[in-house]
């Protein structure tokens, strides 16, 4: 993975060749990552949420015993730990959950 970022005395800074200001902000190479990483986040939650839904489901039709269901509770297990690996490197604070 080519990295955009650096730690210098401690801190990380943003190689100067991967963003460039510009009007609003900044783009470049390291804005176009943060982009894609925060569109990967909110699609994870968003498809948590729904996972969870369509389980609720499942179990108001008492069908818990299903390939369907293990396939789905799968999924979400899967996107809790990633979930938890966000927070855990702090890319997503335990309000972004919500």
């Amino acid at each position: 993975m080519n990295r955009y970022t650096q730690k210098v005395d401690g801190r990380w800074t943003i190689r100067p060749d991967a963003l460039t200001p510009s009007q609003p902000g900044y783009t470049g190479e390291a804005a176009d990552r943060l982009a894609a990483l925060e569109e990967l986040i909110h699609s994870l939650l968003k498809e948590q949420a729904e996972l969870s839904e369509s389980l609720a489901h499942l179990r108001e039709q008492g069908r818990t015993k299903t390939t369907r269901f293990h396939q789905l509770l799968a999924r979400k297990l899967t996107i809790g730990q990633m979930m938890s690996a966000f927070r855990a490197f702090g890319v997503i604070s335990p309000a972004d959950d919500a």
